[in-house]
């Protein structure tokens, strides 16, 4: 009896000693086929086929090299393809899936019948296996901040920095390294809680533009990741334009000077901007300080008033505030006079004549002065009282004061000088007549007025007389 258990033990060895090897008549496969990539929480269907009927077990080997039994026994009938569902968890990594393949040995031809023990025990044998490795990626979920997208130059001194790294799931997680810099310019990262990393960017002494912040992220396990976050330094300015004057011709060429300063009042150089006057755009010159000029001919701009203003400033540029410039553009002045056609003054005496100026052209007369020519016949005392300064349009009134010197009749001549709003100088010249006349009929009638006078008293006296005398004899 002790021989024929000593028997059964060794067949017993004998089955178990048979190793399995990976069979062509087993496969396994995934919907995405072997060596593809999945995410935690993704849904696997797992495809196994045999070519004979059998038994199956399923297995799955986790990154970290324990194996569990995902799908227990199994019995096919016949062979072909079959599928399970298995949804991922957290595990990250490489994992792999084995199928294995077990044959039915039949009964048991050493052991004893025991009718009393229950049914027949069926022995199986595993003959073959096959696997199919996947890779679950599990991508850390990072984002880059900065406390602000815009920073002012000259105002604004840090810039701070802060990367949230978390799970799929959104827990924090901490990793190996992270490596940060600004447009390649390496910055220290600091751990200030669980998943969260800081810097601080200086912005003293930066240009203004655009700056790219990157974090890469390291963590043993995961693949490196790359996170981006971009702010941009702006300059912001105030400017105010002027012109050296008010009024311009189409001869003339206008300066136009632009002030650029930032919130402290200092001089912004370096930057390019246009001038728009009308239909035309000139760039600006930098004239260092912050002070900027462009020079805008004229010549095709019509009659009227311009507004100065600036176009295409360059990017990164926040302009608050433009002070415009106006100015008008004008065409020639002309000037005309008014005196009566015929002046007469008596010889010796004053007259005091109006004169009546007028500006019938299309643009400012400035700097009027008058002169008089006249002969001996005719002495000009004074001209005053007239405008140096006349808009189109404009007129003013002005007086001539003269005396007659000689009998006659004599042609005078008004000589205007003046200019327009560029310094082009023009004249004007105007032609009257004063006709001096003799003070002998005037004294001749002023005389016998006289006479008049003195004989109607005399007469008065002589009557009175006579009516005294005539009381006195009574």
């Amino acid at each position: 009896m002790r021989t024929y258990i000593m028997v059964v033990l060794l067949g017993c060895l004998i089955l178990s000693s048979v190793h399995p090897s990976e069979s062509q008549g087993i496969r396994i496969w995934t919907e995405k086929g072997c060596d593809a990539t999945y995410s935690p929480g993704e849904v696997v269907k797992i495809h196994y086929s045999f070519d004979r009927p059998g038994w199956s077990r399923l297995f799955k080997l986790y990154p970290d090299s324990h194996e569990e039994e995902i799908s227990g026994w199994r019995y096919f009938s016949t062979g072909g393809e079959f599928t399970e569902l298995h949804t991922l968890g957290p595990e990250c990594g490489k994992i792999t899936f084995t199928i294995r393949f077990y044959e039915d040995m039949g009964f048991c031809p050493l052991c004893i019948p025991c009718h009393v023990c229950g049914p027949p025990v069926i022995y199986v044998s595993q003959t073959g296996y096959s696997m199919c490795s996947i890779t679950v990626v599990c991508d850390l979920s990072s984002a880059l901040y900065t406390d602000k997208k815009e920073y002012l130059a000259g105002i604004d001194s840090l810039a701070h920095i802060s990367l949230h790294i978390t799970d799929i799931q959104g827990f924090p997680q901490d990793v190996d390294t992270v490596v940060m810099d600004v447009n390649g310019d390496e910055i220290a990262a600091v751990k200030e809680s669980p998943g969260v990393y800081t810097a601080t960017y200086y912005l003293a002494n930066r240009k203004q533009g655009v700056y790219v912040v990157t974090a890469s992220i390291f963590k043993r396990g995961h693949p490196p990741e790359r996170e981006t976050s971009a702010f941009k330094i702006v300059i912001p300015v105030t400017i105010s334009l002027s012109t050296e004057r008010q009024a311009y011709t189409h001869e003339d060429q206008v300066t136009i000077r632009a002030e650029v300063k930032n919130p402290s009042l200092k001089g912004v150089s370096g930057l390019h901007f246009d001038v728009s006057v009308g239909d035309a755009l000139i760039p600006f010159i930098d004239k260092g300080g912050g002070i900027y000029e462009a020079q805008v001919p004229l010549t095709a701009h019509e009659i009227g008033e311009y507004h100065a203003d600036i176009v295409n400033m360059e990017q990164y540029v926040r302009v608050d505030r433009v002070y415009r410039a106006t100015f008008r553009v004008t065409g020639r002045p002309e000037l005309l006079f008014t005196v009566p056609d015929l002046i007469e003054v008596s010889s010796g005496s004053q007259a005091n004549i109006s004169l009546h100026i007028s500006n019938n052209g299309q643009g400012d007369a400035t700097c009027i002065n008058l002169m008089l020519e006249s002969p001996p016949g005719v002495d000009i005392q004074a001209l005053s009282g007239y405008a140096f300064t006349l808009p189109p349009g404009g007129q003013s009134d002005g007086v001539i004061f003269m005396k007659g010197m000689e009998e006659g009749q004599y042609s005078l001549t008004i000589h205007a000088t003046y200019e327009d709003v560029g310094g082009t100088h023009y004249t004007a010249s105007h032609v009257f007549t004063v006709q001096v006349t003799s003070q002998f009929p005037v004294l001749l009638i002023v005389g016998l007025a006289m006479c008049g006078v003195i004989g109607v008293g005399v007469i008065i006296i002589l009557l009175r007389n006579r009516t005294q005398s005539t009381h006195h004899n009574s």
